[in-house]
């Protein structure tokens, strides 16, 4: 009998015998109380990887993405973004329906910025205008194609934006890729940003999971938008328990 490997996407992974029998025996409590010890440790190991003061565990990339938008802009405000990037072409008008924003895309070929322009749409507040209240990127990049966005740049949009008082979020749900082929430590990687997220369920064999880290002001916020959302669970640790098997070597 032959046996195939399935490259559509890192998506098909399945968990291995250690991370099923994790899930099973997870130490679990109730994660909307706040005491789920086996989620907890995972949210302080995200916040440790990449550098951030806390971190929060959502059930998927895109709901780190649109738990992040909710929780650093206001209806009615204006967000740039990519215009291939998935927050704006594959969260279902997310941005619009859930955050009520205003998404102004931008062309980032290969995920980068121009500088000039990027600053020319950092628009301020008057009485016509959404003021820009976000700048997001992503990591890898460019709707499945896996390309790689350097430190260097990251740090140049980050200075721009933070010039004008704009944070920046990096939709970060293969950002482990980019660090490993950057050879770099994902807190290096990401040191400028204000937030990231980062998907546990593509590569690392995780079915579910999403961590998104950030200031500890901005994760008590998001912690209440993941409950709006639906992201309120009980015994969480069980999902949890497969993201720490899952951890790369860095993360040990």
């Amino acid at each position: 009998m032959r046996e195939y490997l399935d490259l559509r996407s890192d998506t098909v992974t399945r968990p291995d015998e250690e991370m099923r029998n994790a899930m099973r025996d997870a130490e679990v409590g109730d994660v909307v109380m706040g005491d789920d010890p086996t989620v907890l440790r995972l949210e302080r190991m995200g916040a440790e990887l990449f550098g951030k003061e806390a971190c929060l565990m959502t059930v998927s990339g895109t709901m780190s993405n649109q738990t992040a938008v909710l929780s650093m802009t206001g209806r009615g405000e204006q967000i740039i973004v990519h215009d291939k990037s998935h927050m704006f072409n594959l969260e279902v008008a997310g941005l619009a329906q859930i955050s009520g924003v205003q998404p102004r895309t931008l062309p980032a070929p290969g995920g980068r910025y121009d500088l000039g322009e990027l600053e020319a749409n950092l628009i301020g507040t008057a009485i016509q205008t959404a003021p820009t209240t976000l700048v997001c990127m992503e990591n890898t990049f460019n709707l499945n194609q896996g390309l790689v966005v350097e430190k260097e740049h990251i740090d140049q949009v980050c200075e721009l934006a933070h010039g004008k008082g704009v944070p920046v979020y990096m939709d970060g749900a293969r950002i482990l890729n980019a660090a490993a082929a950057l050879d770099m430590e994902p807190d290096v990687l990401c040191r400028e940003t204000d937030a990231v997220s980062v998907c546990l369920s593509k590569a690392l064999g995780c079915p579910v999971g999403s961590l998104l880290a950030g200031s500890a002001e901005m994760i008590e916020k998001a912690r209440r938008m993941r409950q709006m959302l639906g992201g309120g669970w009980r015994q969480g640790g069980v999902l949890a328990a497969a993201g720490i098997v899952a951890r790369p070597a860095s993360w040990r």
